[in-house]
């Protein structure tokens, strides 16, 4: 954690929007075929889900039902995510964000 600068748990942003989901929403992502072929992870299938949107659109509540998800259905439960927050300048930069994922990685394996 010091080496990489990260301060604060990084399961503590993914638990926030997780208490704030309400109970069957974002189902219907797991209905889109898109999303079962990325899920599938086939050979030429990207193993990063980019979420992309207006502020307020929902890309947080959707992420944390897709870690979730992830975590209970393949790779015994190893899933890297970033959150970029509004209101913290240091956490919305790249730099953060890769040692961020750097260091899931590591706790991870």
């Amino acid at each position: 954690m010091d080496i990489l600068g990260i301060t604060d748990n990084v399961e503590d942003e993914f638990e926030y929007f997780t208490e704030r989901t309400m109970q069957g929403s974002c189902q219907w992502l797991l209905r889109r075929k898109s999303f079962r072929d990325w899920a599938a992870g086939g050979s030429n299938a990207s193993e990063v889900l980019w979420l992309s949107g207006s502020p307020g659109a929902g890309k947080s509540t959707w992420a944390s039902f897709v870690i979730t998800w992830l975590r209970q259905s393949r790779y015994g439960g190893i899933c890297q995510y970033y959150f970029f927050q509004a209101g913290s300048q240091r956490k919305r930069t790249s730099s953060f964000l890769l040692r961020s994922i750097a260091f899931q990685i590591a706790l991870a394996y």
